[in-house]
């Protein structure tokens, strides 16, 4: 396969950039090494600009989907006293302060962000995803290209 630009990872930042890539007609290739979905439950906290970002490349409404949106955040900071945990501080954020469409944030399972951000990539032909597949190096330039070896 021939490919402009090879992406190493498979996770939310890797297939965003190759969503956009695609979308420009840019051919690209992601390799993720992972067989199948996390076995673990990760969440992420997508901030303003984030969400921007899903807004122009057309995938924000799908992200909201499945997402809990935070207008504001309190952070209390707790101490230890003989196995018994007292408040001994407090932050509170608002993103209302914002002045952007976006002024919050949303929380989202992290399998389910990869999920749409890969749908979204799989409808364009410039866009490939090998998984499982690991990186392994280039190897013999042929007229100013590298062959870039993948294990499968």
């Amino acid at each position: 396969m021939k490919t402009n630009i090879l992406i190493n990872g498979g996770g939310i930042g890797g297939l965003t950039v190759a969503l956009k890539l695609a979308k420009c007609g840019i051919d690209v290739c992601v390799a993720e090494q992972l067989k199948g979905t996390s076995h673990s439950y990760k969440g992420e906290l997508l901030q303003p600009k984030s969400l921007d970002i899903f807004h122009r490349i057309g995938i924000l409404a799908a992200v909201q989907r499945s997402s809990h949106k935070i207008n504001h955040i309190d952070v209390i900071k707790l101490g230890a006293e003989q196995d018994n945990f007292k408040k001994i501080g407090q932050t509170k954020m608002s993103y209302n302060v914002i002045d952007s469409p976006f002024n919050y944030a949303c929380m989202t399972p992290h399998e389910e962000l990869k999920r749409v951000i890969l749908e979204e990539a799989q409808k364009y032909s410039t866009f490939h995803y090998l998984q499982p597949a690991r990186f392994q190096g280039f190897n013999e330039k042929k007229g100013g290209w590298y062959r870039v070896v993948t294990k499968r």
